[in-house]
């Protein structure tokens, strides 16, 4: 089975924008839901679910800076990975 994950480096600045034109989706693929658009049900559900999930991500990668922050310095990049995966959740929704 071929390994389909791929890393993309984000900064807080480039998720502000992508969270908002994922808000600005929503709202879209709302209008095109309830005019009945073919599709457009699936899609928002998946959006919303991706938005979800997002939120979570950035919780809790709040609570990890803030334990990162408690840690000596060396520790903390060593013991904790930078986070993976939106970059892969977001091409799977809107490819």
């Amino acid at each position: 089975m071929p390994n389909d994950n791929h890393t993309l480096e984000l900064n807080q600045k480039d998720l502000d924008l992508i969270e908002a034109a994922l808000h600005t989706q929503q709202k879209i693929l709302s209008v095109q839901s309830e005019a009945g658009g073919m599709g457009a049900q699936e899609r928002l559900s998946a959006l919303k679910h991706l938005m979800k999930r997002l939120s979570r991500q950035k919780s809790a990668a709040r609570s990890d800076t803030a334990i990162v922050n408690a840690m000596p310095a060396g520790q903390a990049a060593a013991d904790n990975p930078p986070c993976q995966g939106f970059g892969v959740i977001a091409r799977n929704i809107f490819c």
